[in-house]
């Protein structure tokens, strides 16, 4: 199914081609090396009809938009569960609409060609982390909440994923000012276009949320991979 399909149904793209499996653990927001008994296999997921790549090296992908704060707090390890060091993670989500940036057409009748925002890129750090300030992501037909994950290892080498958020923090979140018009997400793991029911991928993708001194969340997740 190509974008146009997306957009007219509000389904979900077609498939990748093969590429890498990443080792994963939802370890600590504090360090990206977890215990070596904690990291496993992960499944990968498309990269969806809204990606396209701006080259922002940014830690603040906010662009203005309003919602609920959330910092991601990202990081790569390798088989070994060491830090990988200048490996380029790559981020893209909606707003609080439910909107992506760069395209029109979308559920609200939105065009936003010529716009990033929520979209932006970091290399990691000598200890394999990331941050990136943002907003929590709105939720829309046939998808339950996620964020959008590329990890570029290499020209060659990419691992593509998406990342979810606990039910309890959504429906949380869809009640403050910036979501509550459109209301909780009614989206399961059984109508997701791309999990298709698979509770097992969703939990292994899902990120430690805790909250923040300020009130809104931190999303911790540690990725490995197998380079």
């Amino acid at each position: 199914m190509n974008r146009k399909e997306f957009l007219r149904t509000l389904g979900g793209a077609a498939m990748l081609p093969v590429i890498p499996q990443a080792i994963v653990s939802s370890g600590s927001a504090q360090a990206a090396a977890p215990a070596a008994a904690s990291c496993q296999f992960s499944p990968t997921l498309p990269d969806g009809p809204f990606y396209f790549d701006p080259r922002l090296f940014r830690a603040d992908i906010t662009d203005g938009k309003a919602g609920f704060p959330i910092e991601y707090r990202l990081g790569v390890v390798n088989a070994s569960c060491q830090p990988v060091t200048n490996a380029v993670v790559d981020i893209w989500q909606s707003d609080a609409d439910g909107v992506y940036s760069g395209y029109d057409g979308q559920i609200t009748g939105a065009n936003t060609k010529g716009q990033t925002f929520l979209r932006g890129m970091q290399k990691t750090d000598a200890k394999g982390m990331t941050k990136f300030t943002a907003i929590y992501p709105g939720w829309y037909p046939r998808r339950v909440p996620h964020l959008h994950v590329k990890i570029h290892l290499s020209p060659k080498e990419v691992i593509t994923t998406n990342l979810f958020f606990p039910n309890s923090i959504n429906n949380e979140v869809y009640a403050t000012r910036h979501y509550k018009a459109r209301g909780p997400s009614p989206m399961t793991v059984a109508q997701d276009v791309e999990l298709k029911g698979d509770e097992a991928r969703f939990k292994t993708l899902m990120f430690d949320l805790t909250k923040d001194a300020g009130g809104g969340y931190i999303g911790a997740y540690t990725f490995g991979v197998s380079a």
